[in-house]
């Protein structure tokens, strides 16, 4: 699917929307946009930050979401999410998700406006953590106007 990246963002990930994520009014399950946003947050994570899905390693643990939605996902949708990372503090930094959906009628508009903040987290010590630098380092090489 090809739709113009909202003003801000640059990663974005193609999501499937399968018959499994439906309710039984025929419109994607609200529980699985949290899954929808999982995909894109370890997607940028991969690209941007070069995870390689060391779970033994420092982490991240989401500490509050918001989800607006202002359409409704259907089965045949085509789905783009477009994530940014808004703001990094010490130990925490907020990720912003733009859904855009392709329906039937081949128009593009917003289905969904979520955010995330997530916080750095020892698992071995279970206490948070400041921010990597490598991280930051790198999330600020790739969006530059991030809030510090």
């Amino acid at each position: 699917m090809t739709t113009v990246p909202p003003v801000g963002y640059q990663h974005q990930k193609s999501v499937e929307i399968r018959f499994g994520d439906l309710d039984p009014l025929g419109h994607v399950n609200n529980a699985k946009y949290l899954t929808y946003m999982e995909m894109a947050r370890i997607t940028y994570w991969r690209d941007v930050c070069g995870w390689n899905r060391d779970t033994g390693s420092l982490g991240m643990i989401i500490a509050r979401v918001v989800i607006d939605f202002k359409e409704p996902l259907l089965f045949n949708d085509e789905l783009m999410i477009y994530t940014r990372v808004s703001r990094i503090g010490n130990k925490s930094y907020d990720i912003e998700h733009v859904f855009i959906r392709r329906g039937k009628d081949s128009q593009a508009s917003v289905a969904t406006l979520a955010s995330s903040t997530i916080v750095a987290f020892d698992y071995g010590a279970q206490q948070s953590v400041r921010v990597p630098e490598l991280w930051r380092e790198r999330i600020l090489a790739y969006e530059p106007d991030v809030q510090v």
